[in-house]
C-alpha cells in the first residue's frame, strides 16, 4: 500500500494480468525484432567479416549480463537471505527468459 500519496493500491488489482498492455507491447516488440533482423541481414551483406566480429562482441556482452544475473539469483537462493529482496523480481524475470 502506498503511504502519503492518498491512493489505495488493491492487491487483487496488482495481481491481475494486464492483457491489453501485454498485447500492445508484444506487437511493438515484434516490429522492433523485424527491423533488427533486417539491419542484421544488411550488415552481414555489407561487410561480412566486420559483422561476425561485432556479433561476437554483442553476444558476449548480453550473455554476460544474463549469466551474471543468474549467478546473483543462485547466490541469493543458496544463502536464503533477504539481502536481495529489492532486486529479486528483476532477477527472477531474467531467469524466466532463459528457460
Amino acid at each position: 500500500m502506498a503511504q502519503g500519496t492518498g491512493t489505495h493500491l488493491d492487491e487483487a488489482m496488482l495481481m491481475t494480468r494486464p492483457s491489453a498492455e501485454l498485447g500492445r507491447l508484444s506487437s511493438r516488440a515484434m516490429g522492433i525484432a523485424v527491423v533488427g533482423l533486417a539491419a542484421t541481414a544488411g550488415g552481414y551483406f555489407a561487410a561480412g567479416d566486420a559483422f561476425w566480429q561485432s556479433y561476437l562482441i554483442g553476444y558476449i556482452f548480453w550473455i554476460g549480463i544474463t549469466l551474471g544475473s543468474l549467478g546473483i539469483l543462485m547466490i541469493q537462493h543458496l544463502t536464503g537471505g533477504a539481502w536481495t529482496m529489492p532486486s529479486r523480481r528483476v532477477f527472477k524475470r531474467q531467469r524466466a527468459r532463459c528457460r
